[in-house]
Order: C-alpha cells, then structure tokens, then sequence
C-alpha cells in the first residue's frame, strides 16, 4: 500500500478553521452570558445582550467585507 501524499485542500482546513473559530466564539458567548446571570441581570436580559453581541459580530463582519467587494485585492 502507497501512502497519501496529499491529505486535505485547502477548502477543507478553511472550513475546520472557521468551525474552530465558532466553537471558541461559542463557548466564550456562553461563558459571558453565565458571567451575566451570575452578577444579577436576568435570563431575558442576558439573552438580549447575547444577541446584541451576535448582531454586533455579523454587522462588524459585513462593515469590513463590504471594501473588499468594491475593491478587490489584485491576485
């Protein structure tokens, strides 16, 4: 038997790198939102500021793409 000289594309470590990357944002979210209940702020309130951060992310995300898309990076 031979062995594989080539293990993975680059689409697939891209793809484990984001998966890593919203594993951590997830477990970092769920520590805050116990940090949250702990000092006092209720479940319904703790859950908002959640999603205020979730929308901070995507919005903060969309803001830095957009220059990208106007203005592409030459190869």
């Amino acid at each position: 038997m031979t062995t594989q000289s080539h293990t993975f594309g680059w689409t697939y470590r891209l793809g484990r790198g984001v998966s890593h990357a919203w594993r951590s944002y997830a477990r970092k979210e769920h520590g805050a939102a116990i940090w949250l209940v702990e000092h006092g702020i209720p479940a319904g309130g703790t859950r908002a500021v959640v999603w205020m951060l979730r929308l901070l992310t995507v919005g903060g995300i969309a803001y830095l793409w957009e220059p990208l898309k106007t203005h592409p990076v030459p190869c």
